[in-house]
């Protein structure tokens, strides 16, 4: 059994010291379209069993990283994708993020602008997937 993560589990551990290895299994065309920073492509076919030799390029792909972290779209292929690598043991701790892609892309980060009115609250708010910007103003 693996464990699942949320989105926001997953932008802590890229905002913290936490050593993984973040395995994007979604096609090719689409991880170069999009994905998280830091992560490593590895297209997965849950129709495809990998054999020895694919499992010796996965663990030359988490370059010795003992847990590893999946995402694929919506969180599916991923969590059959870890669960190969917990079956095989190619990671110490394997860990999924629940609804993949499109969990992440309902990330924020919010920040309060410093102002010296205090009559006026501005927040900045960063779309964490896409680094779209936005701003709430309030009084």
């Amino acid at each position: 059994m693996v464990d699942t993560i949320t989105a926001e589990r997953l932008s802590a551990l890229q905002d913290g010291d936490d050593d993984y290895a973040l395995v994007d299994t979604r096609p090719r065309e689409d991880y170069e379209a999009w994905h998280v920073s830091g992560a490593v492509n590895y297209p997965y076919n849950p129709d495809d069993e990998p054999d020895e030799e694919d499992v010796a390029e996965l663990r030359d792909l988490l370059d010795g990283h003992d847990r590893v972290v999946t995402i694929c779209a919506k969180g599916i292929s991923s969590h059959d994708f870890a669960e190969l690598l917990a079956e095989r043991g190619v990671a110490d701790e394997v860990t999924v993020v629940d609804d993949g892609m499109e969990g992440w892309s309902r990330v924020y980060d919010v920040a309060r602008v410093p102002l010296d009115a205090d009559d006026v609250v501005v927040s900045q708010v960063q779309r964490r997937a896409k680094g779209c910007l936005g701003y709430v103003v309030g009084d």
